[in-house]
């Protein structure tokens, strides 16, 4: 947990939530956040939190789909409780919200904790703006379950098999299995930061690259990392997606 919390903080978030002697802890930067927990769920495995929605309503949308459920869930009056399904690929998704959750929602807060506005700012550091990316097997059948779910796409071609969708705040992305290569199914993507700066001050925090900042065959700048458990995140910016 220390040193998952450390490499994160070299990233550049910082912790808004959480113990790390009780094996948990929320880490933030810009608009994303990140949960690390030990001992809970399988080791190594992801899953895609969706915090602050009414729980209800997408419990609804969820039964009306027939999609499957792993737990039988809770919820109250005010849209608070907590379900979980998996997307068509094997990914968990938990949605959970408290009552305090559901009224930074509805008041337009972007993060689910902290006193943070998820500003986009330089000098924070910051990072870029998060697009968790999976390989699948079958691209159209993820697709129609995200959009069940109310995302819309936002990117991408199924004729080139990948599709990104978005629900206005976040991104995902969906990718075909040719366009896997030597990345793992799951990947963390973060674009938008300045891909040279951000891969400079890694190292100098003393971290090792897989792959350095380089100029990609789109003209794209990008670089590659693994965190203490091997999860890969790729750092890749076009000049047109710069934030700051």
């Amino acid at each position: 947990m220390e040193a998952s919390c450390t490499f994160w903080e070299h990233i550049g978030f910082r912790q808004v939530d959480g113990k790390r002697e009780e094996n948990w802890a929320i880490m933030q930067n810009g608009t994303t956040e990140i949960g690390l927990f030990k001992g809970l769920g399988e080791t190594g495995s992801v899953t895609l939190n969706f915090r602050g929605s009414d729980t209800g309503k997408f419990r609804s949308i969820a039964e009306t789909n027939e999609l499957p459920f792993l737990n039988e869930g809770k919820s109250s009056p005010d849209g608070s409780g907590s379900f979980i399904i998996r997307d068509p690929a094997g990914t968990p998704l938990f949605f959970d919200s408290t009552a305090e959750e559901r009224q930074r929602y509805d008041a337009g807060h972007r993060l689910s904790v902290g006193d943070g506005n998820g500003e986009l700012r330089e000098g924070a550091p910051l990072i870029g703006n998060v697009t968790p990316c999976f390989f699948v097997d079958d691209v159209a059948a993820c697709q129609t379950f995200y959009q069940h779910l109310g995302m819309q796409r936002v990117g991408g071609e199924m004729k080139h098999n990948w599709v990104a969708l978005s629900d206005g705040w976040h991104t995902i992305s969906l990718f075909g299995r040719e366009h896997q290569g030597e990345f793992p199914d799951f990947i963390i993507n973060f674009r938008g930061g300045d891909v040279q700066a951000i891969a400079d001050r890694l190292k100098a925090s003393g971290l090792t690259l897989d792959l350095d900042a380089n100029e990609e065959s789109d003209g794209s700048m990008g670089c590659v990392i693994s965190d203490p458990d091997g999860f890969c995140i790729y750092i890749n910016t076009d000049p047109s997606e710069r934030l700051y």
